[in-house]
């Protein structure tokens, strides 16, 4: 049975704010105002903070609203869409950081990752 090493973050970490923000928009959109509260559990006062972009979900909370939301048929495919290419633009951002700051190691990451994941990296 595989265990999480107590280093690694949670998946829901992983997602920007911006996406969150995009997520609860897409959820409204499907659920509505007052029915996306009750399906989350949450007060009218903390979903208009969210949809405002005051606040952003919590880990828990995003990951019920991305299991609301991966539920429903019609905003599956958009869901799983908004969150891989948010993940994707983080790691390439990450990976743009360290060939531009330390381009001495980028080579070794590259080589370390490629073998690791089984990718051709060019």
């Amino acid at each position: 049975m595989y265990t999480k090493p107590k280093h690694i973050f949670s998946f829901y970490e992983a997602i920007s704010r911006e996406t969150r923000y995009r997520l609860v928009h897409l959820a409204i959109g499907r659920y509505g105002f007052k029915g996306l509260c009750r399906r989350l559990g949450i007060s009218p006062g903390t979903l208009a903070k969210w949809q405002k972009g005051i606040l952003h979900p919590c880990n828990e909370n995003l990951e019920r609203l991305i299991n609301l939301l991966l539920q429903d048929r019609m905003l599956r495919n958009k869901t799983l869409e908004m969150i891989v290419i948010d993940i994707m633009e983080s790691l390439v951002w990450s990976l743009n950081f360290v060939k531009n700051n330390y381009p001495e190691a980028i080579d070794r990451i590259l080589s370390v990752a490629s073998r690791k994941f089984n990718l051709k990296v060019r």
